[in-house]
């Protein structure tokens, strides 16, 4: 079985390439909409809560990083790894929620799901290269998307100290990401387009 994914190495990382790029398009373009559906037509708390949806949005990125560095585990039926993974990463969200919710409020909820889930992403990153080696791009899978989390997280706490506009951290955030997407991914947007035009 590892030989197969060694032959297939190009054709794995293109299609996580490509999963990846749509999650953070997904995420990313569907910031600015939500926050506008939430101030138009809601009022009172369900309102506040507008200037959560970016950090919350951040939790898919993570998830869709931890789908794709388990292939391999699945393929190879190294599964319990997941067991231990999860548990460690239930243990460490609920200590989490412990000690920040009270101090921090939701936003220390927020932030115990964000570090939890970077943990299991590390985690099966890590044991992923143990059990079979792929070259990944790493700009692409791993440091972009974080990057677009940690720049999401340093500008939400600038916002909140300074009392800005969460649409002003909202469009920066965007803009960023956009930025980067048609950068770095321009091969995979490439293949989405043509794909999508064959099949129109």
């Amino acid at each position: 079985m590892k030989e197969g994914i060694a032959e297939k190495q190009d054709e794995i990382r293109q299609l996580s390439n490509i999963l990846l790029m749509q999650s953070m398009i997904i995420v990313v373009f569907a910031i600015l909409p939500t926050m506008l559906y939430l101030h138009l037509f809601y009022e009172t708390d369900v309102r506040q809560a507008y200037g959560l949806v970016s950090l919350v949005f951040m939790r898919s990125l993570l998830r869709t990083q931890f789908i794709i560095f388990s292939y391999p585990a699945y393929y190879l039926k190294k599964t319990k790894i997941f067991l231990y993974l999860n548990s460690g990463a239930m243990v460490i969200n609920l200590l989490l929620n412990y000690l920040l919710i009270p101090q921090f409020s939701y936003y220390g909820a927020i932030a115990a799901g964000l570090i939890s889930d970077l943990i299991m992403v590390s985690g099966i990153f890590y044991y992923q290269k143990r059990i079979v080696e792929i070259k990944w791009s790493m700009r692409k899978t791993m440091l972009f998307p974080l990057m677009i989390i940690l720049f999401t997280v340093i500008t939400e706490i600038i916002r909140i100290n300074a009392g800005f506009d969460p649409f002003i951290t909202a469009v920066l955030i965007t803009m960023l990401a956009s930025s980067g997407l048609i950068y770095l991914y321009r091969n995979e947007l490439n293949i989405f387009i043509r794909k999508r035009w064959k099949r129109s």
